[in-house]
């Protein structure tokens, strides 16, 4: 592990921009990316069919776990964080609850940033919050994989020079614009200032411009001690 990163710390990019699952949505092309995908799949309709004996298909009645995957999600919602897992962390993990038999009766979403997956006596093992679990009861969807890999490949992680240049680029363009991007002028004194009389100076002449701004008000500023404004 690198001098200065510790575990669950945001991976750093070339542009000097942690970048995570979650940091990543705040760059509009990956949140919009995400939710047009899961916009276009999620709400597609749900059909059940079976192949009759001429081949022909057959439509069956939907399952209610289908429809209401869980008590407290529908299909659309429960869909979406399906999605969102293998769009964002390369793996959806659900837990599975059964009644009475070996037929799940419900899959909630877990998180994917809380599940380690390792592989013991020929089965994978899932680790969540320090409680072991096996594919029983978790069920385990990967995205895009490499031969001999446990896991998906985080999109997030393929993508991650990508994402962080565009996420320095806003944030560049944002203080540029937030501190006026050049300097709007400067204040001529007679005599030589003190460095600390001189930042004294420059900040308040900043912090009156910013809030006669804020203010909407044409005050003129004011200089002491024979300085000159020049922009």
């Amino acid at each position: 592990m690198p001098w200065g990163q510790w575990a669950g710390d945001a991976a750093p990019s070339w542009s000097g921009v942690a970048v995570d699952n979650v940091s990543a949505l705040q760059l509009l092309t990956v949140y919009g990316c995400n939710r047009f995908i899961c916009d276009g799949i999620a709400t597609l309709p749900v059909v059940v069919y079976r192949r009759g004996a001429d081949g022909a298909p057959i439509e069956m009645q939907t399952r209610d776990g289908l429809e209401q995957p869980t008590p407290d999600l529908d299909t659309v919602s429960w869909l979406t964080q399906v999605l969102t897992s293998l769009l964002i962390a390369g793996n959806f993990y659900g837990y599975r609850t059964y009644s009475g038999g070996l037929t799940p009766t419900e899959v909630l979403p877990i998180d994917p940033t809380l599940v380690t997956v390792t592989w013991e006596k020929g089965r994978k093992v899932f680790t969540i919050n320090g409680e072991r679990f096996t594919s029983f009861d978790i069920l385990h969807i990967p995205a895009v994989m490499f031969p001999g890999s446990l896991v998906g490949l985080s999109p997030i992680e393929a993508a991650r020079q990508t994402i962080g240049a565009g996420m320095a680029t806003e944030e560049f363009a944002a203080r540029f614009f937030g501190q006026d991007g050049t300097m709007p002028g400067v204040i001529e004194v007679p005599t030589e200032l003190e460095p600390a009389k001189a930042k004294e100076m420059a900040s308040s002449w900043a912090r009156a411009r910013r809030k006669a701004g804020e203010e909407n008000t044409k005050l003129p500023g004011v200089l002491q001690g024979g300085a000159t404004w020049k922009p």
